[in-house]
């Protein structure tokens, strides 16, 4: 056999490689809290066993009495659909639902809000770029990181063309 009939063995082979780990998936949350460093998650590693969907939460748990110097606490992390599901929402899951233990009373004298947002489906390669902009649970997507990120944007640009 000729050395110029390998070569297209080869390159089939090594393309159905790569076709096959960039068709794997992994569901990606930040993981973390306000409080200490976030981290992006692979939903996968939390509980290998499961084989349902995966839900990147954010639970928010403010002091029903806070001083306005001070701020709710915000956790994030993976979830799954079931841990996700809520009969108070008309959508079935939380979507910024209030978690009450019975109608009216808040759990320990707490407002606890809690979120679910689907988790996308990131390819499970490690040479393939992920955008994490793209988390659902992403504390940027709220309207004080939002703001804060163009301010820097903005101070970033003055101070480029100056």
């Amino acid at each position: 056999m000729k050395v110029t009939n390998i070569f297209p063995i080869i390159l089939t082979t090594l393309l159905m490689k790569l076709t096959c780990a960039v068709n794997q998936t992994r569901p990606i949350c930040y993981s973390g809290s306000a409080l200490y460093q976030k981290i992006a998650q692979n939903c996968n590693d939390k509980d290998p066993a499961y084989s349902g969907e995966w839900y990147c939460a954010t639970v928010e748990i403010c002091e029903s009495f806070i001083s306005k110097e001070r701020q709710c606490v915000e956790t994030r992390g993976c979830a799954t659909k079931e841990e996700c599901s809520s009969s108070s929402s008309t959508s079935g899951y939380y979507n910024g639902n209030k978690v009450q233990v019975t109608s009216g009373i808040n759990p320990a004298g707490m407002t606890i809000t809690a979120t679910c947002c689907q988790a996308n489906n990131f390819p499970d390669d490690d040479s393939v770029a992920v955008d994490y902009t793209d988390i659902c649970n992403d504390a940027s997507r709220t309207a004080h990181y939002a703001a804060l990120i163009t301010l820097v944007g903005v101070a970033f640009l003055y101070f480029a063309i100056v």
